[in-house]
Formats: structure tokens, C-alpha cells, sequence
């Protein structure tokens, strides 16, 4: 007994004009080998490269000793030789860098610069908070401090009036106004109203000494709008 069926496998063979056909579509896909192939074909976008090739090879420069000018390759070049000029300029990192180069310059600047102990100093030391200068003794230097001090009340006028007389041995001078107005003080010469030194009323100063470095020794004058005006004095010698 024989069960199922037979069943018949067959091939199909392509005809010659399936097959010239398929051949010319490709020939279209591929395009013409020639100068100028055909747009959009395979061929023309080959040589659209490598015509883009060419151009990028040309700005690139060739890879020798002396690229094209103002390619990539002789800018890079260029750059390198700047660089190691640069290089040479500044000198290692070393112990003992190139003579005459920067870094050998610094390292010797930097040996020279030394502020040994003792009385060596650089420049002026100008005031600065935190800044640690070593010991300073400012009493033992003569003239510095004053040691008697003399405290006066000096009525001013309207006109000019002697706040205190000339004195040699003058080394501190401090003048309070305890009066309502401004009162205007010239040294060496009459006071006149709005010139030479204004001390403001209710509590203005005006302070003076040889450690300052404006300590003036000569008569002092002052005087003030109205009149019978106190201005504080003191005087130390």
C-alpha cells in the first residue's frame, strides 16, 4: 500500500531576454568607463571621489621634508619648527637648564636674590597687616617721641588768631575743634577764611608729628565765621 502523493520539483531557467535585460539595467546602474560617465551612475560617483581625494591630498600637502606652501602639512611643519624654537627659548626643567635660555635666566635671578640676615632690605617697607618685618625699635630713634605734652584751649576769632606759637623742639601736635563751626588754621602765616586746613566742627582734627612725617614747628594761625570758637590744643616737646 502507498500512502501520500508524488510531488514534482521543477527549475525555472531565466530567458536570453531576462537576462539582457538585467544586464543593460546594471550597465545604467554602473555607468560608462569614460572621462565623463554618465550622473548618479557608479562610475561618476568614483570619480567624484577621487576627485575629491585629489583636492583634500592637495591641501594636505605631501609628507616630506618641504611640503607645498600653505598646505596643511607645511603650516604643520611650520608650527613644529615655532614650537621648538619656543622650546629652546625657555630652556628644560632641569637642574642646570640651557645657558642663556629663559628658565636658566630665572634659576639664576632666583640664586641671586637673597635677603641674608642682618641689616640687608629691599626697597621701602610700606605698612601691611599680617606681614612679619623682625624686630623694629622705633624708641630708640632720637626725636621720634615726645615726652611732655601741654593741653590748651584756644578761643579763635573771626579774624586771625595764634592757635600756638613757633617752638624748635616741637614733635607732636594735635588740634580738636569743640566748637559748632568749621574752623580754618594756616601755618607759618594769617589764617583766612576757606583756605589752608579746615577742621570741622563738633569734633573735627587735625593731627600733626615728626613720625608722621608732617610735623611743622613754625606759628600756627586759625579762625572761623563768627567768633569765641574752642579749639583744643596739645602740644608735646
Amino acid at each position: 500500500m502507498t500512502y501520500g502523493r508524488d510531488i514534482n520539483i521543477g527549475t525555472s531557467t531565466p530567458s536570453g531576454d531576462a537576462i539582457e535585460t538585467a544586464s543593460e539595467a546594471l550597465n545604467v546602474l554602473v555607468g560608462e568607463v569614460q572621462a565623463s560617465p554618465t550622473e548618479n551612475t557608479v562610475l561618476e560617483r568614483l570619480k567624484a571621489l577621487e576627485t575629491s581625494t585629489d583636492a583634500l591630498g592637495t591641501i594636505l600637502g605631501a609628507i616630506t621634508a618641504s611640503p607645498t606652501e600653505n598646505t596643511v602639512n607645511e603650516r604643520l611643519k611650520a608650527l613644529e619648527i615655532a614650537v621648538s624654537a619656543t622650546n629652546t627659548l625657555i630652556g628644560e626643567v632641569a637642574v642646570s637648564p640651557t645657558e642663556n635660555s629663559l628658565l636658566e635666566r630665572l634659576k639664576t635671578l632666583e640664586t641671586t636674590i637673597v635677603l641674608a640676615a642682618g641689616s640687608a632690605a629691599i626697597g621701602k617697607l610700606a605698612a601691611n597687616s599680617g606681614v612679619d618685618i623682625g624686630d623694629v625699635d622705633i624708641t630708640s630713634v632720637s626725636g621720634e617721641k615726645y615726652t611732655t605734652p601741654t593741653h590748651s584751649a584756644v578761643t579763635v576769632g573771626s579774624s586771625t588768631t595764634e592757635v600756638l606759637a613757633a617752638s624748635a623742639t616741637r614733635l607732636y601736635v594735635l588740634l580738636v575743634n569743640n566748637s559748632s563751626e568749621d574752623i580754618y588754621i594756616k601755618l607759618g602765616a594769617e589764617a583766612v577764611m576757606n583756605q589752608g586746613i579746615r577742621i570741622n566742627a563738633g569734633g573735627g582734627s587735625y593731627e600733626m608729628s615728626k613720625l608722621i612725617g608732617n610735623l611743622y614747628v613754625g606759628v600756627i594761625n586759625g579762625i572761623c565765621t563768627s567768633g569765641s570758637k574752642i579749639l583744643l590744643a596739645t602740644e608735646g616737646v
